[in-house]
C-alpha cells in the first residue's frame, strides 16, 4: 500500500486540478450565457422564447449540480489523457507544437464534431428503455 500512496496522491492531484480548471471555465461560460440570454438580450429574444419566465432558482440549482457531476466525469477522463501523454500514447501535444496556429483551428473543428457525435450517441444510448432508469432518469 505504501508504494501505491504516491501514485494515488498524484492521481488525486491531477483530478483535482482538472476539476477546478474545468469548473472555473464552466461556471464562467454558463453564467455568461445565462446572463446574455435571460438578461442582456431579453427584450430581443422575448418573442422567440418557448417559456416566458426565468426558470425557478431550485431548477437552476439542480441543473448546476447535474452539470458539476458531468464536469467531474470529464475531469476523470483527464487523468487518462495525462498518463497517456506521459507514456507517449497521446501525440496530439507534439502535433500541436509542430503545426502551430493551424492546429488550433483543426483541433477545434475536430473536437466540436467529435464531442457532438459522442454526446449524441451516448445520449441516444441512455434513452434506450433498458438503460434509461439507471443512467439518465433523474427522479
Amino acid at each position: 500500500m505504501h508504494t501505491l500512496l504516491p501514485v494515488l496522491n498524484e492521481v488525486g492531484h491531477i483530478w483535482w486540478s482538472n476539476l477546478v480548471n474545468d469548473l472555473r471555465r464552466y461556471v464562467i461560460f454558463a453564467i455568461a450565457v445565462w446572463y446574455l440570454l435571460w438578461i442582456a438580450l431579453s427584450p430581443v429574444l422575448r418573442g422567440r422564447r418557448i417559456r416566458e419566465d426565468i426558470p425557478p432558482r431550485r431548477q437552476l440549482a439542480l441543473e448546476l449540480l447535474y452539470s458539476v457531476r458531468s464536469v467531474a466525469v470529464f475531469s476523470t477522463v483527464g487523468i487518462g489523457i495525462a498518463y497517456m501523454q506521459r507514456g507517449g500514447l497521446y501525440p496530439l501535444a507534439e502535433v500541436g507544437q509542430s503545426w502551430g496556429p493551424a492546429w488550433f483551428v483543426v483541433s477545434l473543428a475536430l473536437m466540436i464534431v467529435g464531442q457532438d457525435a459522442w454526446i449524441y450517441w451516448t445520449h441516444r444510448w441512455m434513452h434506450h428503455p433498458r438503460f434509461f432508469r439507471t443512467f439518465h432518469h433523474r427522479c
